[in-house]
């Protein structure tokens, strides 16, 4: 049990970024010295963007600490995020779970999560580096090994030790009295124990099973994604994880003397169990294309796949392909029918796409946007159709994933611009926005500039006038730009000549101008008024400036 008020805030925060990190890989730390901007974390996920909250309250939220968290999620939710979530040791009371509740709804169009204490203590629990860096020398390996009087697990030999030690350790478990072989492994921190019959057919004299018992309320969607995931795992021997809560127990059927030696009980606990697919490669890999199809049979997009694994499951096969980049997984799934025939089915998972070529990304996302209208699948092998087309499953959602989103509109702006870069990894909802705004410009010539405002230097010596005028303060405004280039997720675009346009604008901070010292380069700024919005065009003139009351 970590004893969580006992220790340095600044470590447990660290801490748990880090398991942030880990667990969502991609995940960006923003360092707060000069101010994070509502973001402790940021997370750019299939789904959209993602920002993370960690405090290292581990007793009750005070009224200046909720005044704290929910500046925070003001904050960030200017960065238009689609998950807030808020990581803290603290089991939240009710009343805590109210005001919690009470931000929900502030924010409707953000899913905001709490990982309390339970959550956090799960996961250092299986994370022996993060308990060690949150409390100290208490959690040392030096001081593990000499409390179980085990010098020479502190290795003081080198790797001569270690081996001696593994030696030592598997001929103890081959001499145990079973008719079990127990082989064990060590990886990223995790042991696995692998069981097998000491000699053929020695299960049937000693027998052991392990049959885990789940639940999964109807009324939790999340429960009944879990359960269709196993059923599928199960049918087509594919892979799949149960954690808690849906994992009970885990009972365990033997003899008693087989339980003691091997040092288990009738029913054992487990944070999650893991079914391991058992491949079979016969004949792969096996070059397919994957077809969107239209209610006529049109092929409106493509991909090539590769198929490289098969599984066998109580009700058929599944065998699991990827593109060449290895974003696009298609696992295609045949159940035999109790009548004559075959039923196939088709998932569909894209990868993350980031540190990719967005035309090497390109074909997959294509198909993938063409399945959002409601288009169906087919698998195609040389000539031969694998398959009737069928819709896959899942559907894809009815909108175009951001994902998708972002890979059309760099290939078509690298494509436009002669430019090749790698998808980046930090870009925001905002960068995709201004991306296409970017590319509907240089398609068609006029696009809705994504900001409400536009600023304008003004000569000094005519500011003055500027500020008497009052028809210069509201009004239309045409502004025309000789040059302006744009700079996105690290990479600058030129848009060329071009011009602004809204036909009410209002002055928004004549204040300031006033008190402007007019040496200082004075620069006014406009806004537009409620439902106007900046119209950005292409031009080919010289630059001026307009404004029409």
């Amino acid at each position: 049990m970590i004893h969580w008020h006992r220790l340095d805030p600044a470590k447990v925060e660290r801490a748990i970024k880090m398991l942030i990190v880990e667990l969502c890989p991609g995940t960006q730390a923003i360092d707060g010295a000069g101010g994070d901007d509502g973001q402790d974390l940021r997370w750019f996920s299939p789904n959209g963007l993602v920002i993370v909250e960690v405090k290292s309250h581990a007793d009750r939220l005070t009224a200046s600490r909720k005044r704290k968290i929910k500046k925070s999620l003001e904050n960030a939710a200017r960065h238009e995020p689609v998950r807030w979530e808020l990581v803290t040791p603290l089991d939240p009371s009710p009343a805590e779970l109210q005001w919690f509740d009470s931000l929900r709804a502030s924010y409707p169009g953000v899913e905001l999560i709490w990982r309390d204490r339970a959550w956090l203590d799960g996961h250092f629990a299986r994370r022996e580096y993060l308990r060690r860096m949150v409390e100290g020398s208490e959690y040392t390996l030096l001081q593990r090994a000499a409390e179980f009087d085990r010098e020479q697990a502190v290795l003081a030999g080198g790797l001569p030790d270690l081996a001696d030690r593994v030696r030592v350790l598997r001929a103890r478990t081959d001499d145990l009295p079973t008719g079990w072989k127990i082989d064990f492994a060590t990886n990223d921190g995790d042991t696995t124990f692998t069981v097998s019959e000491r000699f053929p057919g020695a299960a049937a004299h000693d027998p052991l099973r392990f049959t885990p018992v789940f639940d999964f309320p109807d009324d939790d969607p999340l429960a009944v994604e879990t359960r269709a995931n196993l059923d599928r795992a199960l049918d087509y021997g594919l892979g799949c994880t149960v954690a808690q809560p849906y994992l009970q127990r885990i009972d365990v059927n033997a003899s008693d003397e087989t339980l003691r030696l091997l040092g288990l009980a009738r029913t054992a606990t487990a944070a999650a169990v893991e079914l391991i697919p058992d491949v079979d490669r016969t004949g792969l890999p096996m070059p397919v294309v994957v077809e969107a199809v239209s209610a006529d049979g049109t092929v409106i997009a493509n991909v090539q796949v590769t198929v490289e694994d098969r599984t066998h499951g109580r009700r058929g096969i599944a065998v699991t392909g990827f593109d060449a980049s290895k974003t696009f997984a298609l696992t295609m799934m045949i159940a035999k029918l109790d009548t004559d025939g075959w039923q196939v089915t088709f998932n569909l998972a894209m990868n993350p796409v980031d540190g990719k070529y967005p035309f090497a990304v390109r074909p997959a996302v294509d198909v993938i946007l063409a399945l959002v209208n409601g288009n169906a699948i087919q698998v195609r092998a040389a000539d031969t159709l694998l398959g009737p087309a069928r819709p896959p499953t899942p559907a894809p959602s009815v909108s175009a994933p951001p994902m998708a989103r972002l890979v059309v509109v760099l290939d078509e702006l690298q494509r436009r611009y002669g430019a090749r870069f790698l998808i980046p990894t930090d870009i925001s909802a905002r960068d995709l926005r201004d991306l296409e705004m970017i590319l509907e410009l240089k398609s068609t010539g006029r696009s809705r500039w994504p900001y409400r405002g536009i600023n304008m230097h003004l000569w000094p010596d005519r500011l003055a006038e500027f500020l008497q005028n009052t028809e210069m303060h509201r009004g239309a405004i045409l502004a025309r730009f000789d040059g302006i280039c744009m700079t996105v997720a690290g990479h600058e675009f030129d848009l060329g000549p071009v011009q602004f346009h809204c036909p009410h604008m209002i002055l928004s901070n004549i204040d300031a101008l006033r008190a402007a010292d007019p040496n200082n380069d004075p620069e006014a700024r406009w806004l537009c008024a409620p439902g106007e919005h900046l119209t950005i065009s292409s031009v080919s003139v010289e630059p001026e400036v307009s404004v029409a009351a």
